[in-house]
């Protein structure tokens, strides 16, 4: 029975992809959308946008890490998130169109 814990730990980390490469096209879409509204969105009102290769990949991870409670993700978004910024530096995917972007919260 002590074995049962890891390996169910092993099992649920091992569906979660760890490198750029790794990634469907399906989870790049799930990434793109988490970024633009958990990320960009967020960023978009305070002017501030966001640039994945403004670090390496292991500040996106602190930064994700941290960021991860504001923007209300699960581990699984937020590692998808920290793998989908990598992939995006070393060109294995891309950021979302400018218009598949939510729109700017309109001031009155």
């Amino acid at each position: 029975m002590k074995w049962l814990i890891p390996a169910l730990l092993l099992l649920a980390a091992t569906a979660i992809p760890t490198r750029a490469e790794e990634l469907s096209a399906e989870e790049i879409t799930r990434a793109q959308k988490l970024f633009l509204t958990g990320c960009q969105n967020c960023h978009r009102k305070h002017n501030d946008l966001i640039n994945p290769k403004a670090f390496d990949d292991r500040t996106w991870n602190k930064w994700v890490t941290k960021m991860t409670p504001v923007a209300k993700l699960n581990r699984e978004d937020a590692n998808l998130l920290t793998v989908y910024l990598s992939a995006v530096r070393n060109g294995k995917a891309e950021l979302p169109k400018a218009d598949s972007a939510p729109a700017k919260d309109a001031k009155k």
